[in-house]
């Protein structure tokens, strides 16, 4: 009797990345591709960077199945790394919808807006390992991704725009340091979301955490100076503990201007007993309609 097992199934091993330099520019960037036979993308490579790469998915992109697959950047011919990475426009360039994981383990950099945006099929991304992502240009990056449940790192630094509106299913908590505010809708929509912590961050844009059903708490270490509409709505978990903090002496801004404020609070349930309202510094001292 004679078991045959394809060793291929047991023991295949993940797709390796060849790079290809097409134009070594003298004392300046040089320039090529790099495929894992399914997917191929533009890179650059800075001088003197050695061994990093720098994809530059804008500049080109293309997949040569219509099969769903992932992209995972771990293992590059001649030891090579990506450690940037540039995305594509959902709008312009539907490839991504394909696009199952996205894994860039030596990526410290990554910026696109809407560069995933839409896709249904996205589960799992997972850049660098042990240090903060750097982003820029993220807006709208991963929007309604419903289905993206685990993203690392946890930490990240920069500018986040509405990077992960409506991500219905991504589970965990953030520690985000931004300089100035969390922009309008950054989280709204993730009911799974857990605990935030803020670095640098004074403002609480119109629907930031709106829908955010299972957040109770957000860990910040610069005074709240304003709190844009809606920024809560539906948070049934934030406690009257947390609300109190943010009413203090240091708002400055309730809603969104002096003639449109709004709804801050509203289907907050979770809100019970005594909250006291002494805001001095308040350009007007109006509690926002719906609130």
């Amino acid at each position: 009797f004679f078991l045959l097992v394809s060793s291929q199934t047991l023991f295949a091993e993940e797709a390796s990345w060849t790079y290809t330099e097409t134009n070594n520019v003298p004392n300046g960037t040089s320039k090529g591709s790099i495929t894992d036979g399914v997917w191929t993308f533009y890179v650059e490579r800075a001088k003197g960077s050695e061994k990093e790469l720098t994809v530059k998915a804008s500049k080109g992109v293309s997949i040569n199945t219509e099969a769903l697959a992932k992209i995972d950047f771990t293992k590059i011919n001649d030891g090579f790394k990506v450690v940037a990475f540039y995305g594509w426009r959902n709008a312009s360039s539907p490839l991504c919808k394909y696009v199952t994981e996205f894994i860039a383990p030596h990526c410290t950099t990554f910026g696109g807006e809407d560069t995933f945006s839409g896709n249904t099929n996205l589960t799992r991304v997972e850049f660098c390992k042990d240090e903060p992502l750097n982003i820029s240009s993220v807006n709208r990056c991963f929007l309604s991704c419903v289905n993206l449940v685990d993203f690392r790192p946890r930490q990240i630094k920069g500018s986040v725009g509405s990077m992960f509106n409506n991500c219905s299913n991504l589970e965990g908590g953030f520690e985000i340091e931004g300089n100035g505010g969390t922009p309008s809708g950054v989280f709204a929509g993730c009911a799974k979301l857990g605990e935030i912590k803020l670095k640098n961050i004074d403002t609480f844009s119109e629907y930031a955490f709106s829908g955010c059903t299972s957040l109770s708490n957000i860990v910040y270490d610069t005074p709240i100076a304003n709190i844009g509409n809606h920024a809560f709505k539906n948070c049934t978990k934030i406690t009257t503990e947390f609300v109190q903090s943010l009413l203090g002496k240091n708002l400055v801004r309730w809603g969104n201007d002096m003639k449109n404020r709004e709804g801050c609070f509203v289907g907050c349930t979770g809100l019970t007993g005594t909250i006291v309202i002494d805001l001095p510094n308040l350009v007007t001292n109006v509690v926002p309609k719906s609130c």
